[in-house]
């Protein structure tokens, strides 16, 4: 962000430039300050105008006066004299060139303010677009740890199923032994002697010729 350069840093960056004999310019004062072409142009003419006017109220001796009036008067006759002697078309090409000049420094500082406008738009563009990485980031994160919440319980429901997928298959072997040795012909009579003997037991004990308790 451009540093803003306010009217009192301008003046006093103006003040401190005159006091070490350098001539306070629009370059050397946006240098120091760092502030925008329109900001210290506007602060540096009224600084200028504040300077005009101190020196316009510095009070003089009377001698001091009157040789400056009577220099002044010399000068201005001299003046006078050379400005009346300079040709028409030398003042007329002066004119055009101050008046060409006057459209071309006009131009220039319209191009400087667009420029500032389009670098504060930039500027602003630019923070937006910071805020938005960051927000994407945040989302990110966020996202990223919903997928690990994700995985961790696909991981137990798959150990699960692993776990239910070996208790079937022991029961798949427990139903096939079980099935063989239904199939299995010695099983068989072996349970249907068993059941005769009992069989015949209990009608022994209905003829009375078995004790109950034998």
């Amino acid at each position: 962000m451009k540093a803003v350069a306010t009217e009192e840093i301008v003046a006093q960056v103006a003040d401190e430039l005159l006091a070490s004999g350098v001539e306070p310019t629009l370059a050397n004062v946006q240098e120091r300050t760092g502030g925008s072409y329109t900001t210290v142009k506007k602060h540096l003419e009224t600084w200028e105008k504040q300077r005009h006017q101190r020196e316009h109220d510095v009070e003089l001796p009377a001698e001091v006066l009157k040789r400056g009036t009577v220099f002044v008067r010399e000068l201005y006759a001299l003046a006078t004299h050379e400005v009346k002697s300079v040709a028409a078309v030398e003042i007329a090409a002066a004119q055009s060139i101050t008046h060409t000049l006057r459209k071309t420094l006009d131009g220039a500082e319209a191009e400087v303010r667009r420029l500032e406008a389009v670098e504060q738009e930039q500027a602003t563009a630019a923070e937006q677009l910071h805020q938005r990485v960051h927000d994407l980031e945040m989302q990110v994160a966020s996202d990223a740890a919903t997928i690990k919440a994700r995985d961790e319980r696909i991981d137990q429901i798959t150990a699960e199923l692993a776990g239910v997928r070996e208790q079937l298959r022991q029961s798949e072997q427990e139903a096939a032994t079980l099935r063989a040795q239904l199939a299995d012909g010695n099983v068989i009579a072996g349970v249907e002697s068993a059941l005769a003997d009992v069989r015949k037991q209990l009608s022994e004990v209905a003829q009375g010729t078995r004790p109950a308790n034998a």
